[in-house]
């Protein structure tokens, strides 16, 4: 019996084996543009379908979320992520010098990336341009980059153990791009798409991170104002100095604190995806650093350097603003919580003090009550022994009694005892009476 395969088996698997790099011939021009979804909107297929028709191409499979294609002897590669898609054309060619800085645009990349301005709704976040240079066996940091910068502070460092080297200014030139620049050794076609991929990735990355600072940056004054009104709110709790509690001003400081509540929320669901997507773009350009494996360059800084004194500050900003956001939504739910106490205690106060009243009122209607019982049974005890009299005053004129007031003497403690006894069953408990 064959086995029951799960549905998104295969979907893993492709995905994990997805995104190689590009075999790149030892010199070749590499450029690449990333943009975003317009705002508000997706990613369509709609750019990728007319640069691929211009050029007479297969379009990508339905699904397909990357594809590499050969365009003039040259490779195209085209990759969609979750908020950005990129396109990249290698170029097997030398890095063709048209003054300081290095501005290499070719024929068709030129072609290219008018085509994806023509019909791309998004934003262009990303325009790199990598040149790789072949050293043969040579020492790749004696290669001179500077022909490729502007004059100012260049970064660089041997990567991949000494195997190769790489330089950057970290700037956006003129023309809308940044470069590198890559001097290697004697290495495989793929083994230099991996580098290439490398640093193409955390240029990318670490932009796509930094979209969240000015987020960030924005969020800080609504938080710093919902602290301040929280602060206010929970010192305010212990004013009261063991006095009674105005529940109209209970009341209203709930409807601050889900004033605020709903505040914290919108703050948070319009800057959490953005903060959070910081945080996973930031982990990866680490990730990718760590693999150039760097090594200094006398007299030059490492890139990795200048990513953590420029961008660390940056990202700490976002983490310290996730973290606040996360701390103010606590402490609402706290304070909301303290303050549905109070209440609480302070109705629990009052109905016990309620109780207390009534039974008090309880209590002395029970004592009038046998009072009135305690008379009636005196009052009803005279008019009784009255009306015996009566009868016994008449008995002793016809004969039969020798003295109405020795019979009455006699009577009086029966009759006293029948209204109490006749009294006390009527006044019974309700139970007692469904009882019997």
């Amino acid at each position: 019996m064959p086995l029951s395969m799960h549905p998104l088996r295969a979907d893993i698997d492709n995905e994990l084996h997805s995104r190689p790099p590009l075999d790149l011939a030892a010199t070749a021009v590499v450029q690449m543009l990333a943009l975003t979804a317009p705002e508000n909107g997706t990613l369509s297929m709609e750019p990728i379908t007319a640069l691929f028709d211009h050029f007479g191409l297969d379009h990508p499979a339905a699904g397909e979320r990357q594809t590499i294609r050969e365009i003039e002897g040259h490779l195209l590669k085209w990759e969609r992520h979750g908020e950005f898609e990129s396109f990249t054309l290698a170029e097997a060619r030398e890095p063709r010098h048209q003054g300081v800085p290095w501005r290499d645009r070719s024929v068709l990349w030129t072609e290219i990336a008018d085509l994806v301005a023509t019909h791309h709704p998004g934003r262009c976040v990303v325009a790199c341009r990598v040149a790789v240079v072949d050293v043969g066996d040579g020492d790749p940091t004696a290669f001179d980059p500077t022909p490729y910068f502007e004059p100012g502070e260049m970064r660089g460092a041997a990567v991949l153990g000494g195997a190769g080297a790489m330089w950057t200014d970290f700037r956006i030139g003129k023309d809308g791009y940044t470069q590198f620049v890559t001097a290697l050794q004697d290495m495989t076609p793929t083994r230099r798409g991996r580098l290439v991929q490398r640093i193409l990735e955390i240029e990318t990355y670490r932009f796509m991170a930094m979209l969240g600072f000015p987020v960030a940056r924005s969020v800080q004054q609504k938080l710093t104002e919902i602290e301040n009104e929280l602060l206010a709110i929970t010192n305010s709790f212990g004013d009261d100095d063991g006095a009674p509690r105005d529940r109209n001003a209970d009341r209203d400081l709930l409807d601050r604190i889900q004033q605020m509540a709903m505040d914290a929320s919108q703050v948070s669901e319009a800057s959490s995806f953005r903060l959070s997507a910081t945080a996973a773009y930031d982990a990866i350009v680490h990730a990718r650093i760590e693999e150039l494996r760097e090594q200094r360059i006398e007299g030059i800084s490492r890139p990795s350097t200048f990513l953590n004194r420029r961008m660390g500050p940056a990202m700490a900003t976002c983490d310290t603003v996730r973290r606040r956001q996360q701390d103010v939504s606590r402490r609402i739910s706290d304070a909301s919580m303290m303050l549905r106490a109070r209440v609480d205690i302070a109705m629990e106060t009052q109905t016990l003090s309620i109780l207390e009243t009534i039974q008090n009122t309880s209590k002395t209607q029970v004592r009038l009550q046998r009072a009135v019982e305690g008379l009636s049974i005196v009052a009803i005890s005279y008019y009784l022994i009255s009306i015996l009299n009566v009868f016994l005053k008449g008995g002793e004129k016809i004969g039969i009694l020798p003295s109405w007031e020795l019979a009455g003497a006699a009577i009086a403690p029966i009759a006293i005892i029948l209204v109490i006894y006749l009294s006390r069953r009527a006044t019974r408990p309700a139970k007692q009476i469904e009882e019997e």
